[in-house]
């Protein structure tokens, strides 16, 4: 064809043709897309309610974290309703794994669930000045539920201002001051979950040798709380002999620096208790450089898919126990639940669910396919974590 000649109208039929089936291959695939993540919500609400229908209100056993008690305030009980939600979802920060994953589930989840129209989240950055000013424009926007992850005690008096409007209330995972007025809430048993590595710690030691504590914060709840629950496991067996403790602040290198130095003070180490998966890591990685991670008998960490890959890849037998990063979903849609009569008003904090992974479970929680950053959850579907997870 030379320059200028018109192209026969057969070509322009041809064109319009494939067009058009490329228009509607896009339209089945968006379809697809969009069938697919509808059952993925779908089957998470399904998990949700499973998971709900399993947690318990605060434990009067032994083992056990002591909670605010409730009274009754201007939100509590609160008003039933039977239209679609406004919900506010404030969490405290993204400076970690399991808070990224806490966030973006929590978004995702009540984005696709049928009770909610909107979802005004926000991000606290770990600044408490910044969540109340948050929570107090979301009360502007109109919320009809507030779930909170609170920076610091010092975002109490917004969240008492949304309980004093009506505003149901619903913190997890950090604390309000006390006299704070909310709806319930949902904290996590801290010394129950260090007492279960403890434990686990103390059935593979026969209940005789030297254990190692690699905290995080001293002088922070979650920390103290969980180191606390593991003294406990440990005091139950007078053959166990702890022989050092020392804070990490939840940092890898930080981890590695203290079990080095251990490495070199004590010539026999059996166990090691670490009341996160972050800090293992760095601890595990001294190990193999000494030539000493043969001699342990016994690794307590959490389900941060990092720990679990060293502990699989490598053969330790380790135990995970970590505060679930499903903890927001669960706490939105148990507030859901009771605002819409489905289930009972709690009298009691319920239980922030904790993730326990023994031995023989550690192969079963740990994610190939997903990078280091990963936290074990038994809701998620992959489609999310995919996202949240994508490469960059």
């Amino acid at each position: 064809m030379t320059l200028g000649t018109k192209r026969p109208k057969r070509h322009h039929a041809v064109e319009a043709a494939l067009l058009g089936v490329t228009l509607v291959l896009a339209l089945v695939v968006a379809a697809t897309a969009t069938g697919a993540a509808r059952d993925d919500a779908a089957a998470t609400r399904a998990k949700v309610e499973k998971e709900l229908n399993q947690l318990v209100p605060q434990s009067n056993g032994p083992v056990k974290t002591n909670f605010p008690a409730y009274k009754n305030s201007p939100c509590r009980p609160p008003k039933t309703t039977t239209g679609k939600l406004v919900v506010g979802y404030a969490y405290a920060g993204r400076l970690n794994t399991w808070q990224v994953q806490n966030a973006d589930a929590g978004m995702w989840y009540l984005q696709h669930n049928p009770d909610v129209s909107k979802v005004i989240p926000s991000d606290g950055q770990e600044d408490p000045s910044k969540q109340i000013s948050d929570i107090q424009s979301m009360i502007a926007q109109g919320i009809n539920l507030l779930v909170v992850n609170p920076v610091t005690e010092a975002a109490s008096p917004a969240i008492q201002q949304a309980c004093s409007r009506g505003i149901p209330v619903i913190p997890y995972d950090r604390f309000v001051t006390p006299q704070t007025n909310i709806t319930f809430s949902m904290y996590a048993d801290e010394v129950q979950d260090g007492y279960n590595s403890g434990e686990g710690i103390v059935q593979a030691l026969h209940g005789k040798g030297n254990v190692v504590i690699l905290a995080g914060i001293p002088g922070n709840g979650v920390t103290e709380n969980r180191t606390k629950g593991a003294r406990l496991a440990f005091s139950k067996a007078p053959g166990i002999k702890v022989l050092a403790t020392g804070y990490s602040k939840y940092d890898p290198a930080t981890g590695r620096k203290i079990m080095e130095q251990w490495l070199t003070k004590y010539p026999k180490i059996d166990a090691v208790w670490s009341d996160a998966g972050i800090q293992a890591v760095g601890a595990i990685q001294a190990l193999q450089a000494a030539n000493r991670l043969k001699d342990i008998k016994m690794f307590g960490g959490g389900q941060l898919n990092q720990f679990l890959r060293l502990c699989v890849q490598n053969k330790i037998p380790c135990y995970g126990s970590t505060v679930s990063s499903d903890a927001g979903i669960l706490a939105a849609q148990l507030g859901i639940d009771v605002l819409r009569g489905r289930r009972p008003l709690p009298e009691k904090n319920i239980l922030e669910p904790i993730v326990k992974i023994p031995p023989d479970q550690v192969k079963v929680f740990y994610r190939p396919d997903l990078p280091n950053a990963y936290w074990a959850t038994n809701v998620l579907p992959k489609s999310e974590l995919a996202r949240i997870y994508k490469k960059k």
